[in-house]
This record gives structure tokens, C-alpha cells and sequence, in this order.
């Protein structure tokens, strides 16, 4: 039985409800456990055993030479004091903890909430790449209606089209490439990749998300992901 292990929420219950699977924080002996967002799952999680906050993922990114934004443990470490910044928090859900700071100087006196800083970047565009092996899948924002276009379409650089044919994004080069690159820096098994594109069209990751909030359809791909794994890790006990 495939057992999510995770804080009971609205994505959670409807994925164990969708996949017919069971969920909480108590399995049971011979659960094929999902690590679903916890730092601490049971020995013998079969996927994502083990997890690490949103400073050491940025901290590993860069240690592996991906293109992610500069990290800073402590504001004295920003170089030079006029460039703008974000002040984080280890975890943190959906960016309610950002903080945007124009320069050094905006930090005051005051001990300052965040735990981290990082390196700001204007983005012009946004993506949720979901690395789930051997398939990814993609999504954009679109506007500040946060409108998002998805494509479960394996193939890379394809143009992602309405039902006129009309051109609604251009999948950047290396996009996926880069998704799953993050997952293997940090050794997670799957994961819902943050990337941003620069107006000179960079791309940089910006973390993995290991409990992502899930709509509609895409809660299936997860299940239909984490079925394969458990027949695959079933098939290798028999």
C-alpha cells in the first residue's frame, strides 16, 4: 500500500483520495512510504527520504555550478551594499516570507526577520518544471491573474499552443534540463522545480518544492508516478 506521509492538508487528502492511497504521519509495517513535504519521514521512505531547507538547496545549486541566484548567510556578506536583495526564511510556503530589500542600506538597525539573503533578480518570466522520472511537466505564469499554461508534453523546446494555434509560450532551451539538474544536486527523487528567466533570457532555479500545492490534473501525474514507483519497488521484493 502506498502510504503519503505528510501534514494533513487539502492537496494531501485529495491525492490519497484521487490515487486510493492512505495518508498521515502513522503508516503502518509494509507501507511503501512517499515523503510528502517532511523533514523527518520513517526509515525506509522509498521516495524523497530525506529533505533539506530552501538555504541549502540554493547552497548546493551553486556548489553543483547551476545557474541559481547568490546566497548570503548573513547581510554583512552582501557585496556591494547597493545591489537589491531578498531576505528569506528556511522554510517557507508560497514566498510568504520574502522580504525585497532595494540595497543594504534598507536593512536599518533592526534585527531583521530573515534568516538568508539572496541575490535579486528582475525576472520576466516564470516556471513550475515538475520532475517526475522519467517525465517532466511544465507550467508558466501568465500575468498577474497568475493565469498558468501547462504542458505535459515530454519533447523539448516545442512551441505550447492554444486551440487557434496561437503561440502562448516558447519553451527556453534547457528549461528541463536545468529542472532536473536541481533535483539530482540536492538527491531528491522528484520534485516541482521553481525557475525564472531573465531579460536576457538566463535561466536560474530558485528551489524545489517538495509538497506542491496541486490542482485538477496534475494531482494524476503524481499519482501515476508514484504507482510506477511503488510496482517497480514491488516487482524487486518478489
Amino acid at each position: 500500500m502506498i502510504y503519503l506521509y505528510g501534514k494533513k492538508g487539502w492537496t494531501l487528502s485529495r491525492l490519497a483520495k484521487d490515487g486510493g492511497f492512505r495518508y498521515g504521519l502513522n503508516p503502518s509495517y509494509g507501507d511503501q512510504v512517499v515523503n510528502w513535504g517532511r523533514f523527518n519521514p520513517p526509515a525506509g521512505t522509498i521516495l524523497n527520504p530525506f529533505l533539506v531547507n530552501k538555504y541549502k538547496q540554493l547552497v548546493r545549486f551553486n556548489e553543483a555550478g547551476l545557474s541559481a541566484p547568490k546566497i548570503w548567510k548573513s547581510a554583512n556578506q552582501i557585496v556591494p551594499m547597493t545591489i537589491p536583495f531578498i531576505g528569506r526564511r528556511f522554510s517557507h510556503t508560497r514566498g510568504n516570507d520574502i522580504i525585497y530589500y532595494p540595497n543594504l542600506f534598507a536593512l536599518g538597525n533592526s534585527a531583521p526577520p530573515s534568516q538568508f539573503y539572496v541575490e535579486y533578480i528582475p525576472k520576466v518570466s516564470e516556471y513550475r518544471v515538475h520532475v517526475l522520472p522519467p517525465f517532466t511537466y511544465i507550467s508558466k505564469k501568465c500575468g498577474s491573474s497568475k493565469e498558468i499554461v501547462w504542458s505535459n508534453d515530454t519533447t523539448p523546446f516545442i512551441n505550447h499552443t492554444d486551440s487557434n494555434g496561437n503561440i502562448l509560450f516558447e519553451e527556453p532551451n534547457g528549461l528541463r534540463g536545468l529542472a532536473k539538474k536541481a533535483v539530482e544536486a540536492i538527491g531528491y527523487d522528484f520534485g516541482a522545480v521553481d525557475i525564472i528567466e531573465d531579460s536576457d533570457g538566463r535561466l536560474y532555479v530558485l528551489e524545489i518544492n517538495s509538497a506542491p500545492r496541486l490542482m485538477n490534473y496534475r494531482r494524476q501525474w503524481y499519482i501515476d508516478y508514484f504507482r510506477r514507483e511503488y510496482e517497480g519497488n514491488h516487482n524487486k521484493d518478489n
